[in-house]
């Protein structure tokens, strides 16, 4: 393979990739090849090994994708055969994804932090003919998959009895697969997190999926699209992180830097020095307090001139015009404080892209007034998954962006968000019913309610279903409230609830600060709510009567994706919490 530039002549055009350079008619796996051709050598996909990275080429990793595709074929897979691949994040995670769409199969993938019941539902759907797993949750999946009999592939050197070793499936010889199907072909089944109800299997199409990568191409252009480096750390099996955090790196001819979990993260995060994190909003806070938490311990003068850079950066982000002091400040003290906040992420950060749930715009001023550009995006698993994306320069606080490119978005009467586009799903996998439903004369109906600003950036109010009628039949959306919940020092989580009431209530998850001081003795639980009950005094301040919380109820666990109750993007599950806390809820339902 040779190593030429990404630059040829059906690559950048004016700083941007004309479509057809990501839409080659093979698809997804087809793509790849031609990446791996075209760049050879360098560098694509690294693992931690010891102390540090180490990289597998693209030549190297298209030998191994050619290997699993080989491999696969050589065991009877066929054209539309589903695949499962139930792994933690991994570099055999991105090489067999890649394998099974080269063998012209479909991907299904299966969320580690799953029950095995899950895993069970989504097995009987899909009915796969083979299944690629990690030794870590080879077991689990025999638990699952007790009557299905496929293929099991591990990735280990040595596999458990029944199961075939990963390397020696990479190794299978064989030339590189030279049929690969239409852009409209299956490449992957993705079953939704749940947070409605059953999984559906979101059939997703090559087209699909890389409308998504032109669309990211186009707005990550002003940053430039060569020469960087992605650190993967958010659920591969999700489609955001499936799409974003590994297909785009993969079509823009990027460097993956594989996470081997949020503990490693941070020494992970300084070696790897990524241009681009794809993220979620609760990664954002989080970050955001370890900062502000970091530089309580600094001198009065480093408090100080953080102070003044972030209050100037917040009047810029808001649309204030910087007077002459504001700009020999930014360019002089401001530089240096900005610099020293983003050596945190490595110091080579141009852009961070926050989706998978609601961004306080609190936290969004802070970064982008800060220099770390910090856009949100919007999007289902049933497009694929982007809808929409703010632009450089266009970050405003509170909104999702104006759709991307080629993606129609309208409003329906209620106000529910529509979407028309290449990115939009074939269907629910073997729904009729429900494909109907969600899919009406080509528009996708999203569940979420939303609303246009003047500048065309679209804001999603909340989700259809989420909102609470009141006994006084007001509909309520909680999302705005607990937004504004959240972003009190002394509240780390928290959701609402009083369906049918006369009043909202809530359940709050205290600041962690707060529940250690709680378990070591420091505070008491009374002292604790009393100070939460100071933080909803001040959030029920500013709103309207009846959107005010009248009980709280403080919770001693956090909403976390191990026990259930968050989805792998750190959505809360609302009807799992429902259920867990019903008990404690119904002595929520009289007002004090």
């Amino acid at each position: 393979m040779t190593t030429a530039p990404l630059r040829t002549a059906s690559g950048l055009v004016d700083g941007v990739l004309p479509e057809a350079a990501l839409l080659p008619a093979g698809g997804i796996a087809q793509l790849f090849f031609q990446r791996a051709r075209q760049l050879g050598a360098r560098p694509f996909l690294h693992r931690w090994e010891g102390e540090g990275w180490a990289a597998w080429s693209w030549t190297e990793t298209a030998a191994r994708v050619t290997g699993v595709a080989r491999g696969l074929m050589a065991h009877g897979l066929q054209p539309g055969d589903r695949v499962l691949l139930v792994s933690e994040n991994r570099v055999e995670w991105q090489v067999s994804a890649l394998g099974i769409m080269a063998a012209r199969a479909i991907t299904v993938p299966l969320s580690a932090t799953a029950t095995a019941d899950d895993w069970r539902l989504i097995i009987a759907s899909s009915e796969p003919r083979a299944c690629i797993v990690s030794a870590r949750l080879a077991k689990k999946f025999r638990e699952a998959a007790t009557e299905w009999g496929g293929l099991r592939v591990e990735m280990e050197d040595t596999a458990s009895a029944g199961a075939r070793p990963w390397s020696e499936l990479a190794a299978t010889p064989g030339a590189e697969p030279t049929e690969f199907g239409t852009l409209d072909d299956l490449c992957c089944l993705i079953y939704t997190s749940g947070t409605g109800g059953t999984p559906k299997g979101v059939e997703q199409t090559h087209r699909n999926v890389l409308w998504n990568c032109v669309g990211a191409a186009r707005n990550l252009a002003p940053y430039g699209l060569t020469g960087n480096r992605f650190l993967s750390f958010l659920p591969l099996s999700h489609t955001y992180e499936h799409t974003a955090g590994f297909i785009s790196p993969m079509a823009l001819g990027g460097e993956i830097f594989v996470s081997r979990g949020p503990e490693h993260f941070a020494r992970e995060l300084r070696l790897a020095a990524p241009t681009v994190l794809i993220v979620v909003p609760r990664f954002c806070e989080v970050m955001q307090q370890r900062i502000e938490t970091g530089l309580a311990r600094k001198s009065a003068l480093v408090r100080k001139l953080f102070a003044v850079t972030e209050r100037l950066g917040r009047h810029l982000v808001r649309g204030g015009r910087p007077s002459a002091g504001a700009r020999l400040w930014s360019a002089t003290v401001g530089r240096v404080v900005r610099w020293q906040l983003a050596a945190h992420f490595g110091g080579a950060l141009k852009v961070m892209l926050s989706a998978g749930a609601p961004l306080r715009a609190d936290t969004s001023e802070f970064f982008n007034g800060m220099g770390l550009a910090l856009h949100e995006a919007y999007g289902q698993t049933e497009a694929a998954p982007g809808i929409t994306m703010q632009r450089q320069h266009a970050t405003r606080p509170g909104t999702v962006g104006p759709p991307m490119h080629g993606v129609a978005v309208r409003l329906a009467d209620d106000g529910e968000v529509l979407v028309r586009g290449p990115n939009v799903m074939r269907g629910y996998w073997r729904e009729p019913a429900a494909t109907a439903s969600a899919l009406v004369g080509g528009w996708l109906h999203t569940g979420d309610i939303g609303r246009f600003e003047s500048d065309g950036s679209l804001v999603i109010v909340d989700r259809k279903k989420d909102f609470l009628k009141t006994a006084g039949a007001d509909m309520i959306a909680p999302q705005p409230i607990e937004l504004a919940l959240t972003g009190e020092p002394e509240i780390a989580q928290v959701m609402l609830c009083g369906e049918g009431w006369d009043h909202l209530a809530a359940l709050v998850v205290p600041d962690l600060a707060s529940r250690e001081a709680i378990a070591d003795g420091k505070l008491t639980i009374g002292q604790v709510e009393k100070r939460v009950q100071g933080a909803v005094d001040r959030v029920n301040a500013r709103l309207s009567a009846k959107l005010r919380v009248r009980r709280i109820a403080l919770l001693k666990e956090p909403f976390t994706v191990e026990n259930g109750m968050m989805t792998g993007t750190l959505k809360v599950r609302r009807r799992v919490v429902l259920e867990h806390y019903k008990t404690l809820i119904s002595n929520l339902r009289e007002p004090r």
